[in-house]
């Protein structure tokens, strides 16, 4: 009976300590690599949707400061504060007119061009098919994105009388605690002709 008791060991009454300890430790760092692996995620999201908004907010720029009609009228066909479809030349030669148009639908900024399908200028011949429209940003929360200005820097809805447009984008990531960010950008368009 001595020798049993000169044995060193663990006692079942240790051991179950020890697991438990273990189990509370392990599970602790298991939630830690959750919550890691979630913050990376948001990020990750985050900085998709701010380059997304850089490109969007670039193009939109960009198509607005070459708009024109080719006929001394403006190139602005219509608009809403969450729509607006204008003209603007396409940079090839022989030259067509270009109708871009950009809309909001369900959090989404979407784009459409459709080309004339003439060169000789105005009156511009169309195709009969409306252009597709083409996702630009995602995870928009701005339920109104376009203001539009006249020469006197006065708010305007007639299309005939815009010299600029603000485009004013919040986004927020779909997952939760991510934030959200505006972005904001005046565009005048230069080339009323």
């Amino acid at each position: 009976m001595s020798r049993l008791r000169s044995q060193s060991g663990f006692t079942v009454v240790e051991l179950l300590v020890t697991m438990a300890v273990m189990g509370i430790v392990m599970g602790a760092f298991g939630q830690m690599l959750l919550t890691s692996s979630k913050t990376s995620q948001r990020v990750e999201e985050q900085a998709t949707l701010q380059n997304e908004v850089r490109v969007a907010m670039g193009r939109l720029s960009t198509d607005l400061r070459q708009a024109t009609n080719a006929n001394g009228t403006s190139p602005v066909e219509s608009l809403s504060s969450t729509t607006v479809t204008f003209l603007s030349p396409d940079r090839l030669t022989p030259f067509h007119l270009r109708r871009i148009s950009y809309r909001l639908v369900n959090g989404q900024l979407e784009r459409s061009v459709v080309t004339s399908t003439d060169t000789d200028g105005w009156p511009w011949v169309w195709p009969a098919t409306p252009g597709t429209y083409f996702p630009e940003i995602g995870s928009v929360t701005s339920t109104s994105l376009f203001t539009f200005y006249d020469a006197n820097n006065a708010v305007t809805t007639d299309p005939t009388a815009v010299r600029s447009v603000r485009l004013a984008v919040t986004v927020a990531p779909r997952l939760a605690q991510g934030g959200s960010a505006q972005y904001s950008t005046l565009v005048t368009i230069r080339t009323l002709q």
